[in-house]
């Protein structure tokens, strides 16, 4: 059994989190439309939000399994782009569009937050071995729920990496893309977190 214990985070850290939280929840459902918090970086926010208020360490490593990955290649590419005018594709292409307002592309820098916020809450609580087995099927459940509900967008690249594709059927890709997903991003790095933080867990 895991125990938990109280009070690790912060007051403030929590209030801070929850203002940045809800203003990123607004700006997408007023801009975006509430298909796009279907997202894994939000639902990510929101597992970060409960974790927080809750101190529940295996929502905080879920949100670990689920983004830290992506994230972290996501600041990669950022910074690339910002430094060095590498061009990595479209998926941090929206943040240099000039064409998009300001203040969403400001938004979307909660990606370079996450990674670094999930490290600290681990290193306060310790790694939750359940979270592999918990985000595993969520992971999935979320990928089918993404399909369903957004035919005309590729949220969480149901339909296809980056760009819709044509080659598999869907259903197929869409098994594809889960077992990849549990295989090469979810497995690797939670046995990288329960390396470095799994031993607070009993």
């Amino acid at each position: 059994m895991v125990e938990e214990t109280s009070g690790e985070f912060s007051l403030w850290l929590k209030l801070v989190y929850t203002v940045f939280f809800l203003l990123i929840m607004y700006v997408n459902f007023a801009y975006h439309g509430w298909r796009n918090v279907l997202w894994f970086s939000h639902i990510a926010l929101v597992l970060l939000f409960l974790g927080l208020w809750t101190e529940k360490r295996v929502l905080v490593s879920m949100a670990g399994i689920s983004v830290l990955f992506f994230h972290s290649l996501w600041t990669l590419m950022f910074l690339a782009r910002l430094l060095f005018g590498f061009h990595s594709g479209g998926a941090i292409a929206y943040v240099f569009d000039a064409g998009t307002p300001l203040y969403l592309r400001s938004v979307t820098m909660f990606h370079v937050a996450t990674p670094p916020l999930i490290l600290y809450l681990l290193s306060k609580k310790g790694y939750d071995r359940r979270a592999f087995r918990y985000q595993k099927f969520w992971g999935a459940t979320l990928i089918l729920i993404t399909y369903l509900l957004s035919p005309q967008r590729n949220v969480n690249w149901v339909h296809g990496p980056v760009e819709p594709q044509s080659f598999l059927h869907p259903y197929f890709y869409l098994a594809v893309l889960i077992t990849v997903l549990v295989l090469f991003v979810y497995l690797p790095t939670h046995l990288l977190l329960d390396k470095f933080f799994g031993q607070k867990s009993l």
